[in-house]
């Protein structure tokens, strides 16, 4: 069975093959270069110089796009008048004087985000089942507002919990409701497999979605093995308007809305494209948003693209892989450790529930503090093999290990999680 975005974009788009999707994206890109170059002062300047691109090569010669742009200039790349726009989202990152970065939505822009939840939540759940949403939803326009949004259009009862904070509550709720689905993060899944799994749960599910965060392979296996279902793994950011790739039944990399979405993967030491199975730079373009379209946007997120068709019969270039932030990994001179590499180490331990991790540049030293749900038995030990057969013994990086073990889950992250340095 193909993925549900080749259904979607055949019946409002009329394509069903991948000549007919290239025809299309240059169509787009030709477009959006006149729409942002009439309408926007910042792109104005920034493509005074550059020809039209005729076709997806020559648009692949534009200039990067960068955060430090979002940061600096984010209202002069606005194509609408800011009364047009509904939603404005700020993201606090690392840059010039500490300035956010903003991304301005109009309500045709959060429209095509309802109508891709609406349609790619049927890869996982059918009209008249019920699925809980364990996203942000208090704030309208929210991910999980939208996200349910697009669940009533597809005929699907939904429930917006939010975040889960009490696994026990959230269990409950599965299975007092008799929810057949789910949609949360890695590990607000996992530590509801963990919980159901030590109180002898057994829940209504059939498919989760999870989101937000790498998805280490070691976890989806718990997170099925705990819970008796599939799990489906979906690729966004903010910058994709929410919604971004998706997997399908066979679940070989997620397969990207390329009716909306425009993506590349790059060298981030040269900015020249990489073949197919390399890992590089993720590049964003939007090719249907009004208030803030995206040119050739550098992530900063690692990613590895397929083209080939998929075993499901879809043409639809997929995200086989994704590692994390690029600047994220943290590197002594030896050798690079990030957190999606220590993620599918350390999470093959039963029982971990989460982590938190520091690495003190000075003295050349990681700092683990792992978090289990009961006893730990062997794990420390485990753990401390693992960690210095695949990262630290031969290349004589030093770490140390602290431990506690909880009754519910206690996040080590309140947003993403990364290597804290100092």
């Amino acid at each position: 069975m193909k993925s549900v975005l080749d259904q979607w974009i055949k019946e409002k788009h009329g394509i069903s093959d991948r000549e007919g999707i290239v025809r299309w994206q240059t169509e787009k890109v030709k477009a959006m270069f006149a729409y942002i170059c009439e309408k926007s002062p910042f792109y104005r300047k920034r493509f005074k110089d550059c020809e039209s691109p005729r076709d997806l090569e020559s648009f692949s010669k534009l200039p990067f796009l960068s955060d430090e742009d979002l940061r600096r200039d984010g209202l002069k790349m606005l194509c609408v008048s800011q009364g047009e726009i509904e939603r404005v989202v700020t993201l606090q990152t690392s840059g010039t004087a500490g300035r956010p970065k903003r991304l301005y939505f109009t309500g045709e822009d959060l429209e095509l985000t309802v109508d891709f939840f609406c349609h790619g939540m049927g890869q996982i759940v059918a009209p008249g089942e019920k699925t809980a949403v364990f996203l942000p939803s208090s704030a309208e326009d929210s991910v999980g507002k939208l996200l349910l949004k697009g669940l009533k259009r597809r005929k699907v009862i939904g429930y917006g919990p939010g975040p889960v904070e009490d696994p026990q509550a959230s269990l409950q709720l599965l299975l007092r409701e008799h929810i057949h689905a789910f949609v949360g993060t890695p590990l607000q899944a996992l530590a509801l497999a963990e919980h159901a799994k030590a109180e002898h749960v057994s829940l209504n599910l059939k498919n989760i979605l999870v989101s937000t965060d790498y998805l280490a392979d070691s976890v989806r296996k718990r997170i099925e093995d705990g819970l008796e279902c599939r799990v489906f793994n979906h690729f966004g950011m903010t910058e994709t308007g929410l919604g971004g790739a998706l997997e399908c039944c066979c679940r070989k990399g997620m397969h990207i809305r390329e009716n909306d979405l425009l993506m590349e993967v790059i060298d981030p030491s040269d900015g020249k494209a990489v073949p197919d199975g390399k890992e590089g730079e993720l590049v964003l373009t939007t090719l249907t948003r009004k208030g803030m379209p995206l040119i050739r946007y550098r992530t900063g997120d690692r990613a590895v693209l397929d083209h080939s068709r998929c075993g499901c019969g879809s043409y639809l270039t997929r995200i086989v892989k994704t590692g994390g932030r690029i600047q994220g990994a943290v590197s002594d001179g030896k050798r690079s450790v990030d957190m999606a590499a220590l993620d599918e180490v350390l999470f093959s331990i039963d029982g971990l529930l989460d982590y938190g991790v520091e690495y003190k540049r000075k003295e050349q030293r990681f700092l683990f503090h792992l978090v289990f749900l009961g006893e730990t038995g062997g794990k420390i030990r485990l753990a401390r093999q693992l960690l210095e057969e695949q990262f630290m013994k031969k290349d004589g990086v030093e770490f140390e290990l602290t431990w506690e073990t909880v009754e519910s889950w206690n996040p080590q992250y309140k947003g993403k999680r990364y290597i804290r340095c100092r």
